[in-house]
């Protein structure tokens, strides 16, 4: 039987035209993709937030790297404080980058860990 007969909509579901494993979007799963919904907005504020306070130190690092500057006197001292600089800023970066890989993953199991706990139990029946 296919989707297209006049079967009820509560029936054609359970058709073998109805895709394998496709989970009915029935209030359980509609709450659950509203959840999810949820998730993203939550962690995108939070990787936001994140960004923000990073780009505001690097700010203030950068601030007081200008402000130094001008008391450097020889040309070693400006080449081993631009060494230093910049091995503190690619350190930085390279920390900043693995804590939002971190949070990254975490919402990405936020997000859909309700999704699929719903999908495995509408297949499940």
């Amino acid at each position: 039987m296919n989707v297209e007969s006049k079967t009820p909509k509560a029936e054609w579901a359970k058709t073998p035209a109805w895709p394998a494993g496709m989970a009915i979007l029935d209030g359980g799963m509609l709450e659950a993709y509203l959840r999810a919904g949820q998730a993203v907005v939550a962690n995108a504020f939070a990787m936001n937030q994140e960004m923000l306070q990073f780009a505001g130190k690097r700010f203030q690092a950068d601030v007081e790297a200008l402000q130094a500057l001008p008391r450097l006197s020889k040309p070693e001292d400006l080449l081993n404080f631009q060494t230093d600089f910049l091995r503190s800023a690619a350190t930085a970066y390279q920390a900043e980058m693995s804590k939002l890989m971190e949070q990254n993953t975490k919402a990405a199991t936020d997000i859909w860990q309700t999704v699929l706990e719903r999908s495995a139990g509408a297949t499940a029946r």
